[in-house]
């Protein structure tokens, strides 16, 4: 009898347990709620501090409660919240400006300020040392108020920008800049957003001006870039091909207004969900673009490149090299892009590792880890000459035959969500 009690006893205890325990909970479409720590490499999106699992049906569990959350609601809440801005900002920032503030919010272009004519004429090397150590925050750039630093580089800084009256409250990105720069990117930036106002999938700029010796832009505010997206979650074929689709888009595009971007990397393109629900992969940072075609429309000559580039993770041979970069040069940069989203740090070690990058056949050294698709746009890119036009539409049609519809539902669904985490992260902080 005391033996059969035992028994009983550790029975009923085990039951109990299982009822309380989240990690023997019922299953949907066979993934179950993810409810401790699990590695990048157990799950295609994993993440290794929240408690969040996705799976492919498009529910997300959370740690603890396991209530399923539609990402799709909550990226088309993020959607109307952003129409609705964009939309009170269009009818009103220009009145509530001046009347606020009672700070000039003239538009920084070529016709209001004729140093935008002035040529950059030299490389980013000679940038003041300090460029990036300023702090801003607080102050008012025409009536917008720097209200939390974003990120900082070699020559200026963004912050999250914010515009509140009694009508319309607006927060956008703000990037700062200091005149006395020798070579002014913000100016470079402000041509190429002039250039691509009527395209999509870039972001638009809403004010711009100067105050003292700082040059100022408001634009769109984005969501999350596609390295810190990388950074905590796994990307899949499925996901490379989405935003792969996009950038190489966006790379059309811009090449079509006759520039070169010069840094095509994934901390460049940004997430932003779309008033429909869609997602859009934006390209960002157009500082460094120069022209690849003269006034008479030829292409430039080849030669030596002024400036070096930044990062040799990315880069292709002839930016490598020191030579004038082209069409090709951003190709082979986008191709690497996609790649890192495969492959991770380890193709950054093994490219940071080498002697000589620039001499590395990185589709033969990798030609039984990635898929076919990604090796002939390696090949293609790499075989191009300097001066040649990039056939993307072939290359399009070549990726969005791996694209299934399930496929790029799953991925909008999750980098919807991926937005919507960003957004709420961005608000706890402020």
């Amino acid at each position: 009898f005391f033996v059969v009690y035992i028994v009983y006893s550790m029975c009923s205890a085990e039951s109990s347990f299982t009822e309380r325990s989240p990690k023997r909970q019922k299953t949907v479409a066979g993934w179950s709620g993810r409810t401790s720590r699990v590695s990048r490499s157990s799950t295609n999106y994993g993440t290794q501090d929240e408690g969040y699992r996705c799976i492919p049906n498009g529910y997300f569990f959370q740690c603890g409660n396991m209530q399923p959350q539609s990402p799709s609601r909550g990226a088309g809440r993020l959607a109307q919240l952003s129409a609705q801005n964009l939309l009170r900002l269009e009818q009103t920032v220009r009145q509530a400006s001046v009347s606020s503030c009672g700070a000039s919010s003239e538009v920084y272009t070529e016709q209001t300020n004729p140093t935008l004519r002035e040529e950059a004429s030299s490389d980013s090397s000679s940038v003041s040392s300090d460029a990036s150590s300023i702090d801003y925050e607080d102050d008012f750039f025409g009536c917008w108020q720097a209200s939390r630093k974003l990120c900082s580089g070699n020559n200026g800084q963004v912050y999250l920008g914010r515009l509140a009256t009694e009508l319309v409250d607006v927060q956008v990105a703000l990037k700062v800049e200091k005149r006395s720069l020798r070579r002014s990117h913000l100016k470079n930036e402000m041509k190429v957003f002039e250039a691509l106002r009527t395209l999509p999938g870039f972001p638009q700029v809403l004010d711009s001006g100067q105050v003292d010796d700082k040059l100022w832009v408001a634009m769109e505010l984005l969501g999350p870039s596609l390295r810190s997206v990388h950074d905590r979650y796994k990307f899949d074929e499925d996901l490379v091909l989405f935003v792969g689709i996009q950038m190489l888009e966006r790379l059309q595009a811009l090449h079509s207004k006759g520039y070169v971007h010069l840094s095509v990397k994934p901390d460049n393109f940004c997430l932003q969900v779309q008033s429909n629900g869609e997602v859009s992969v934006n390209m960002i940072d157009f500082g460094r673009c120069e022209k690849f075609v003269d006034e008479a429309g030829k292409h430039i000559t080849y030669g030596n490149n002024r400036g070096g580039p930044f990062s040799r993770w990315y880069h292709s041979s002839g930016a490598l090299r020191g030579k004038k970069q082209s069409r090709r040069d951003d190709l082979q940069s986008l191709a690497y892009s996609l790649v890192y989203f495969f492959l991770g740090d380890e193709f950054v070690d093994w490219r940071e590792g080498l002697r000589r990058p620039e001499s590395a056949d990185v589709a033969r050294h990798y030609r039984y880890r990635l898929p076919d698709w990604l090796l002939r746009f390696i090949t293609y890119a790499t075989d191009l000459q300097w001066s040649d036009a990039p056939d993307y539409d072939g290359l399009l049609v070549s990726m969005r035959r791996r694209t299934t519809s399930h496929g790029t539902l799953s991925a909008t669904e999750f980098f919807a969500h991926a937005t919507l985490r960003h957004f709420k992260k961005l608000a706890a902080r402020c």
